[in-house]
């Protein structure tokens, strides 16, 4: 041929992110059968991630209440599984094309697991795959043990066991996380370096500290509760609840005050005998909207978390019945019929028992919710709102400088050094490091580098260095010297 051998560019930095997810989809939207973990799917976009991998794992939070108003957060365990907030860090930070290796789904907030054999078998999955080319762990600080000590060998054994598979395939590389997120003393570097083994050190680079982000902690209505014991009396009743229960009754009791304001106007308009075509229209649309306000009510106390719970779950559940049989006969009015005022005022008033009657059955009974109303106010939720949208994650470091990696590659090219470049989404480090303690981070007798991330007035926080675990290696001490 008389022209030339054409070469055809290929993404360089693709990672395979290995952890749990919401859930599993496969193209036709079917779950995946616990059998079929690990589950592997390769995605372009966090959209894609949310179709396919789903949310992240509600956090349970519990807010202070000073002076009647949420005052301040208390979370007294983040969630094990992070995966969902990786994948935003990796996108954030300039990520693209990348493998999500789930190994299973969620656990329940009281019992979630993160298991070192689960981890090896999304690794051993991963490993049939040729295109990726980065290893993350995003779960593995969360992983299970008997105690500390087991917690942290656990960690270290799926690092070692990643960078082995890297060193065995060649067409990869470990991005590793430090156990300990704010750790600066010679221990925890030497528990790392103690840890992480002697073998294919080549063909991994680990970051340090943690990242403070600017990422909310994804939360449901039912996992928000309440520490206001020092409060008044209508305080007081919030210890007992969460933040869904009380909306659910806040809700109903919303739609029973439009279900009063009908009763009265229906009752206003003239009887059947004297009215016009258009105030018998008037007066079925009354009785319509009334029951639909009875079965938005009702519906919303059966899909409060108490419901499951609740002994007179079955009476609300019945009222639910009576109120949409109540919606049918209304929508069944016709203005031909002896006296559709008559009836249309007596489906409003069935509709208003029927939640009424639900009422009287939800957990938060009305001396109670009369106590908390005072407090909950308007003002209150917005300011409890905000407050909460506030409460930001402290993330393990290696998916956004995945990102970094992807961004540099694909603006640079792999031979520059992912390094010297800020970090998007992250508010400061965990630690603040200087450069005393970054010498002894970059070069150890053991030869174990870890990479500094360091916060700089007026350049932001700043992945500090490019250096493999093989820090003493003349020829692939450098990350892109390695990855090239």
């Amino acid at each position: 041929s008389v022209f030339p051998p054409s070469v055809a560019q290929v993404e360089t930095a693709i990672p395979a992110f290995i952890g749990y997810t919401a859930t599993a989809l496969d193209d036709t939207g079917a779950e995946t059968d616990s059998a079929d973990f690990p589950y592997i799917r390769r995605i372009s976009s966090m959209l894609e991630y949310e179709k396919y991998f789903g949310g992240a794992q509600p956090q349970s939070m519990q807010v202070v209440v000073e002076n009647d108003q949420p005052d301040s957060v208390n979370i007294s365990a983040v969630s094990r599984y992070r995966m969902y907030y990786a994948l935003q860090l990796f996108y954030a930070n300039g990520g693209g094309p990348c493998y999500i290796a789930s190994v299973g789904t969620y656990g329940a907030p009281a019992s979630e697991n993160v298991v070192l054999s689960d981890l090896q078998a999304g690794l051993s999955a991963i490993g049939l795959k040729d295109e990726p080319t980065l290893l993350l762990f995003p779960d593995a600080p969360g992983i299970n043990g008997a105690d500390p000590s087991s917690r942290q060998n656990n960690f270290h054994q799926i690092l070692k066991d990643a960078l082995m598979q890297c060193g065995q395939l060649k067409d990869r590389f470990l991005i590793s996380d430090l156990f300990a997120s704010d750790g600066l003393s010679n221990s925890d570097f030497e528990t790392f370096r103690n840890g992480i083994g002697n073998n294919f050190l080549k063909y991994g680079a680990a970051y340090h500290p943690w990242l403070r982000t600017s990422i909310p902690y994804f939360y449901s209505d039912a996992n928000i509760t309440f520490d206001a014991s020092s409060g008044s009396n209508a305080n007081a009743e919030l210890d007992t609840l969460n933040l869904a229960d009380i909306l659910a009754r806040q809700q109903a009791e919303n739609q029973s005050a439009i279900i009063t304001d009908l009763q009265a106007a229906v009752t206003g308009l003239p009887d059947s005998g004297s009215a016009t075509d258009a105030q018998k229209e008037q007066a079925i649309t009354m009785a319509i909207q009334g029951a639909q306000a009875a079965v938005n009510g009702i519906n919303s106390l059966i899909e409060a978390p108490s419901h499951d719970g609740n002994p007179d779950a079955g009476d609300i559940e019945t009222e639910r019945t009576n109120a949409m049989q109540t919606l049918a006969d209304a929508q069944a009015i016709q203005l031909s019929d002896a006296d559709p005022v008559g009836v249309a005022q007596s489906q409003v008033d069935a509709a208003n028992l029927a939640l009424n009657t639900a009422l009287s059955s939800y957990a938060i009974d009305e001396s109670t919710f009369d106590d908390i109303e005072v407090v909950f106010t308007n003002s209150f939720l917005n300011n409890l709102r905000q407050l909460l949208q506030h409460q930001t994650i402290t993330m393990p470091p290696s998916s956004a400088v995945a990102g970094i990696y992807a961004y540099v590659d694909r603006t640079r090219g792999v031979w520059k050094a992912p390094a010297n470049v800020s970090l998007s989404q992250v508010i400061e480090p965990a630690a603040r490091i200087t450069n005393s303690i970054q010498d002894g981070m970059n070069v150890s007798a053991t030869g174990k580098s870890v990479n500094a991330i360091r916060a700089f007035v007026g350049k932001g926080t700043l992945v500090w260095g490019a250096r493999t675990l093989a820090g003493n290696d003349n020829e692939w001490r450098y990350v892109p010297v390695r990855r090239f």
